[in-house]
């Protein structure tokens, strides 16, 4: 390799170590579940006390601004309680194994991506009880579910990951208080 190249390669992979530490940093500050982050979020699920997250709160709060009906009531404790196992399942996965090293960034990577995984498998199983709970609902039920994303109750950008509600909304917010 001539000596131009080698110049070359050694800009382009310093460049990329620098901006994957920029990355690590802004991650970690805002104790994001990425690749790059993952501490706070590590010590807020894995902390003995954690708060229990059984889906009461958002129970009540759907029931409240959608109106249930008795006959919906049932799609929704199913759609809670698979969330609080889901919930649980991601806590005991996350948690069982010794606290990752948060302080390199392949740990952090290895963190990232197991975390990423329990979540995914955690969607799949709430998604048929979210469908089944949706499919319950009136033309102007979905209307109301599907506006509360954007600030509020499912998170979103006003009220969730990346608003004052915390990272899911205030339905994923302590659901013990």
């Amino acid at each position: 390799m001539k000596t131009y190249s080698k110049i070359i390669l050694s800009g382009v992979v310093l460049a990329a170590i620098g901006a994957t530490a920029a990355v690590a940093r802004n991650h970690g500050e805002r104790g994001m579940g990425g690749p790059m982050g993952g501490e706070k979020m590590y010590a807020r699920m894995c902390s003995a006390d954690a708060p229990k997250m059984d889906g009461s709160k958002m129970a009540e709060h759907l029931t409240s601004k959608l109106t249930l009906t008795d006959a919906q009531k049932p799609a929704l404790a199913d759609l809670q309680k698979t969330m609080a196992d889901s919930r649980a399942a991601a806590k005991t996965a996350l948690c069982a194994d010794p606290k990752p090293d948060f302080t390199n960034v392949p740990a952090r990577m290895a963190f990232g991506i197991k975390a990423a995984e329990i979540r995914l498998n955690g969607m799949k199983a709430v998604q048929p009880k979210m469908e089944a709970f949706y499919t319950s609902l009136t033309d102007a039920q979905k209307k109301t579910f599907n506006e509360m994303r954007h600030g509020g109750a499912m998170g979103g950008r006003d009220g969730g990951h990346h608003g004052k509600g915390g990272h899911g909304g205030p339905m994923m917010e302590d659901e013990g208080k």
